[in-house]
């Protein structure tokens, strides 16, 4: 078992892709911290074979350990290739002659050194990535659930969670509109009379009319003032649900982290 092998098996390479994939499925837009997987080395370590030379077949896994040297530490699949690396290797000392044992047993020590060098760039990466979900998850604390529910009641619930000037300028103008709304509705149904309008009579009939309008006006203003409380308590849901998310991603990465470091 090569160098790299050991290593790799202790901490068993899919949590990290477990990892990546559980968040970058559900990763935020605009908000791009992996970069998409791209191995053509892989490919080349896995084609690797015998070649007609013995000399030929040592100076290719020379070739493959000295790209190996500039892998992306990005990529969560860096272990792989070390790990595909590490099997070429085991892989020439059983085939090639003695001659070559002690070339590739110094191949071996590079190769776990490159791995080692990469884990550290690795690590630092994890790093970033981890303070990225804690200081995303510090900003998306700041707005507590029970005072944007209580904000959504005076249309200023955008306002207080920090949502675009777009829709914190929606929300307030609809606000407006249904006071506007139920207003109108309030007066005119106790008040008929004086807003009966350019009405040239004024019966009992017409009076009733215009109660009714006044009463609808109201029921229309107070559905959608319900309404929108109700859209605003969904959207606080969602958003306790992203906080709550965005812990479970940076818990992800600290549990894969730490047994890197074992």
């Amino acid at each position: 078992m090569g160098l790299v092998n050991s290593f790799i098996n202790q901490i068993g390479r899919e949590m990290g892709r477990d990892a990546y994939r559980s968040v970058a499925n559900g990763k935020s837009k605009g908000q791009q911290i992996f970069l998409e997987p791209d191995y053509p080395l892989i490919d080349e370590v896995k084609r690797f074979e015998l070649l007609p030379s013995e000399d030929q077949t040592f100076r290719e896994l020379v070739n493959i350990v000295e790209k190996s040297e500039n892998v992306d530490h990005k990529d969560f699949d860096w272990m792989d290739l070390f790990s595909e690396i590490d099997n070429k290797i085991e892989f020439c000392k059983s085939n090639l002659s003695a001659e070559y044992q002690d070339r590739l047993n110094a191949l071996d020590e590079q190769n776990a050194q490159n791995f080692e060098a990469i884990k550290v760039k690795h690590l630092g990466y994890i790093d970033t990535v981890i303070q990225h979900y804690e200081n995303t998850g510090q900003v998306l604390k700041k707005t507590k659930p029970i005072t944007a529910f209580l904000a959504s009641f005076l249309g200023v619930r955008s306002i207080v969670m920090g949502e675009k000037a777009v829709h914190k300028t929606l929300n307030v103008l609809v606000m407006v509109l249904l006071a506007l709304t139920f207003y109108a509705g309030y007066v005119s149904f106790i008040d008929p009379v004086t807003n009966a309008g350019n009405l040239l009579t004024k019966t009992p009939e017409d009076l009733a009319k215009i109660q009714s309008t006044g009463k609808s006006l109201m029921g229309i203003a107070i559905f959608f003032y319900v309404l929108h409380i109700v859209l605003a308590t969904v959207k606080i849901f969602r958003h306790q649900k992203l906080i709550a998310q965005n812990e479970e991603a940076k818990q992800k990465f600290v549990v894969y982290k730490a047994e890197i470091m074992r």
